[in-house]
């Protein structure tokens, strides 16, 4: 059974796509979020494949 939830992080992003905010777990977070730089949809992207490399091999 998969289950989605949305915790109330999600936002309609700016017109420039650039965003500041730090949610999340820090084993999924793509580096620049850690180092508090503006981000953009890579760090989701990043996030995913770290997600799907975890699921693929059994290794978290």
């Amino acid at each position: 059974v998969v289950k989605v939830a949305d915790f109330g992080v999600a936002r309609v992003k700016t017109q420039s796509g650039v965003m500041t905010a730090e949610t999340g777990t820090y084993r999924w977070m793509a580096p620049e979020v850690i180092e508090h730089k503006p981000y953009d949809h890579k760090a989701d992207v990043f996030s995913f494949g770290v997600v799907l490399w975890e699921l693929l091999t059994g290794k978290v």
